[in-house]
């Protein structure tokens, strides 16, 4: 029985159901799952590629549609990401947290505005989008330059080579699409029943030929949804051909983004924790010396005060061997009274003149200027960025860090900075605020040069010059230390998104922290940041008797 709409919207795990009568959810990939999802349709049933659902992401479920289902217009959606058919909404994309009622008034998830919608166009894409590397919106490129930058470009070109020799008169759009800097993503789609099956018979014939081909097999998990990519850009191909010589009204909706969860933690009780912890803490008889670098900013000294200060709380001052980057005069006066020497960390004039400039002063490159300059032989030396407060004694990490020559934290936002850069999928992008490094284990010519390298070819997508060329350049060696070492206030602020950690993992990093990374912004470690700078000439007013009061309290 043919149907008058059939959207499918994507599922492969259990979420909150987003179904009308037009609004279908359906389970991808149900051959390869462990159970079906319960009270949904599968991508298995009837003439299918199910079980290829890793490689063709969503396109299993556009295959099954076509094999499966008799409608006169076709659709589909994923469970995060869907059109928007409110009627008169702006071409921006919207977010939602919950898929509840108010959201399903918000964007128009109504059989009424959907069919509304539909009824305006015969090929309906997602609103187009520049085309840039991921956090480089200046940075505008051609289609075909994105692929060949984020992905194989040899599929792109293979598949080019398919339409010139068996679909030629799609090969002017091919070109356009190609040449453009604009792009409808996810692979969203609305089209009537005569484009539709136009457009399966068409994508799928490229496909298949280029799978056929094989040479693949080197390609990571990320990589092997190779046809989801190809099929992003040769929707377009499809639409702009159908536009320029079949007559086609093509239309866009705005995209309606779903975010994925937030993170359950109480800021305010772990700073609480945090703060009596340090508040306790007492500086171990038989602490083992201990090679610092802190990064100061002039600036603010405070946060470079609060981090020794803290670290104090654990060791005398005898067992420290300090050496500061950018300090001023007050915070050298205050370690003076301490009974410590704090050695600026000047890099030899040669050493400066190889080296970017940006560099130079940057506190995200103290681990990269460490294995340059300190001196070796004397053990690793542990790097600390402004802002962090060492709740825990850190000589512990240099424990966990034996016998890696460099090892850090997972950045929280990592998993975009790791695209930027176009890292592999398999590398973690770290937050060098924290890390250990052992001088002298690694061949500082060659480490220059590897800097002036990735300085040279990728300057334009580089936005954290001291982080990013720490990862390009020793990120592959390091190993990767537990996040509560380096556990950014971020966590604590409603943190969701791409996350370098599983959130079960990721939260229980976070309970129980042993140094955090603060700024000056978040009101639920004030205390935290008081108790850090307890006696020190950055004490904030008031802070004794916040302290007085903890101490009752307890």
């Amino acid at each position: 029985m043919e149907q008058e709409i059939f959207l499918a919207v994507c599922y492969h795990k259990e979420a909150e159901r987003i179904e009308t009568d037009l609004l279908r959810p359906v389970h991808v990939g149900r051959a390869g799952a462990a159970a079906p999802l319960p009270g949904m349709i599968g991508d298995d049933t009837g003439p299918n590629i199910s079980a290829r659902n890793a490689q063709w992401c969503e396109l299993t479920a556009l295959y099954w549609m076509w094999k499966n289902v008799s409608a006169q217009q076709y659709g589909l959606m994923h469970y995060r990401r869907l059109f928007n058919f409110r009627p008169g909404a702006d071409s921006r994309s919207r977010n939602f947290e919950t898929a509840d009622a108010k959201a399903h008034r918000r964007f128009g998830w109504n059989d009424a505005a959907i069919r509304a919608a539909c009824a305006r166009a015969d090929i309906i894409l997602l609103e187009p989008r520049d085309v840039h590397p991921t956090g480089v919106p200046g940075m505008i490129q051609t289609n075909r330059q994105m692929y060949a930058r984020d992905h194989h470009a040899r599929d792109l070109d293979a598949a080019e080579a398919v339409i010139a020799r068996d679909h030629p008169e799609y090969l002017p759009a091919f070109q356009q699409v190609m040449t453009a800097t604009t792009l409808s993503y996810g692979n969203l789609m609305i089209m009537t029943a005569p484009h539709f099956q136009r457009y399966c018979a068409w994508l799928f014939d490229i496909l298949e030929q280029l799978d056929a081909q094989g040479g693949r097999e080197d390609y990571d998990a990320y990589q092997r949804r190779v046809w989801g990519f190809l099929s992003e850009r040769l929707l377009n191909v499809y639409a702009r051909h159908a536009a320029d010589t079949l007559g086609a009204r093509v239309g866009y909706l705005p995209l309606a983004k779903g975010l994925p969860p937030q993170l359950d933690l109480d800021g305010a009780e772990i700073s609480r924790r945090a703060t009596q912890e340090l508040a306790k803490a007492r500086p171990a008889a038989d602490a083992a010396p201990l090679r610092l670098l802190l990064a100061t900013p002039p600036d603010n000294p405070g946060q470079g005060a609060a981090t020794l200060a803290s670290v104090l709380r654990h060791r005398d001052p005898g067992t420290l061997d300090l050496w500061t980057l950018g300090t001023d005069a007050a915070f050298d006066a205050w370690t003076r009274t301490l009974g410590l020497t704090a050695r600026p960390f000047d890099l030899p004039t040669d050493l400066r003149a190889a080296l970017p400039g940006d560099l130079l002063n940057d506190p995200d490159a103290l681990p990269l200027l460490a294995a340059l300059a300190c001196p070796a032989g004397s053990g690793p030396v542990l790097c600390l960025g402004p802002g962090r407060v060492a709740v825990q004694d850190p000589a512990s990490l240099l424990r966990l860090a034996e016998p890696a020559n460099v090892a850090a934290c997972p950045d929280l936002g990592g998993v975009g900075h790791g695209r930027r850069l176009h890292m592999a999928p398999d590398r973690r992008y770290l937050d060098p605020g924290v890390a250990v490094v052992r001088p002298g284990t690694m061949d500082a010519a060659a480490m220059i040069r590897a800097i002036m390298h990735h300085y040279g070819q990728s300057r334009d997508v580089i936005t954290r010059p001291g982080a990013d060329l720490f990862n390009l350049v020793l990120g592959a060696e390091a190993q990767v230390l537990p996040l509560r070492w380096n556990a950014p206030e971020a966590l604590y602020d409603k943190m969701r998104g791409d996350l370098p950690l599983p959130p079960e993992a990721l939260i229980e990093e976070a309970t129980h922290p042993a140094i955090l990374a603060l700024s000056d912004q978040t009101a639920a470690f004030a205390d935290l940041r008081a108790e850090a700078l307890r006696g020190t000439p950055w004490a904030p007013a008031g802070g004794l008797r916040r302290w007085i009061g903890g101490l009752l309290r307890r």
